[in-house]
């Protein structure tokens, strides 16, 4: 069973585990937009029984199919999911939810990620001690920061965007060089 649209393969993936038996080998899929269906499919079943299946996925260079596979870990055992998915994917170009500490401190193990969306409200605190310092350059908040006084960023001298939903209230005391985008 292939599934033939975005859509169709979104509807799919609710069918539930039982789907993953019934998809081809990632593996042998040549076209990154068939992958990118599968991976679809296969993040809706948010079964941690679609891990080994995503996991034939993870070496995709589509950024795409990457950020398809970073984007759904909150719904996976989050240990497992940063382990043998999240840890081999390449960064270039992803932005790497996190929705809870948890996710936070799993990616900060794996040594950080350049590009991170903070998709959960997650104290100020916790965002200074558990993004790399060093390693971050586009920070995406996507969820009401605990404080609107961004002056924390200037922990991160690498930072250069902060792209921020404009759905939240406005931030201020962003630190000069950093980029505020919408």
């Amino acid at each position: 069973m292939r599934p033939t649209s975005e859509l169709g393969a979104r509807s799919l993936g609710w069918v539930g585990p039982v789907v993953l038996e019934l998809l081809p080998d990632p593996e042998q899929v040549p076209s990154d937009q068939q992958a990118l269906l599968l991976a679809l499919t296969a993040t809706r079943v948010e079964d941690d029984a679609a891990i080994d299946y995503l996991a034939r996925l993870r070496g995709r260079s589509s950024l795409a199919v990457r950020t398809e596979l970073a984007r759904p870990w909150r719904h996976f055992d989050t240990e497992r999911y940063a382990r043998e998915i999240i840890a081999h994917l390449d960064p270039d170009g992803v932005h790497f939810p996190v929705s809870d500490t948890a996710e936070l401190a799993a990616l900060r193990h794996l040594g950080g990620r350049p590009r991170v969306q903070v998709a959960g409200v997650i104290p100020v605190t916790d965002l200074m001690d558990g993004l790399d310092r060093d390693r971050l350059t586009h920070l995406w908040l996507n969820a009401e920061p605990t404080d609107p006084d961004m002056s924390w960023l200037s922990l991160f001298p690498n930072l250069r965007v902060l792209r921020v939903n404009p759905r939240l209230p406005r931030v201020r005391n962003v630190p000069e060089g950093v980029t505020i985008t919408a």
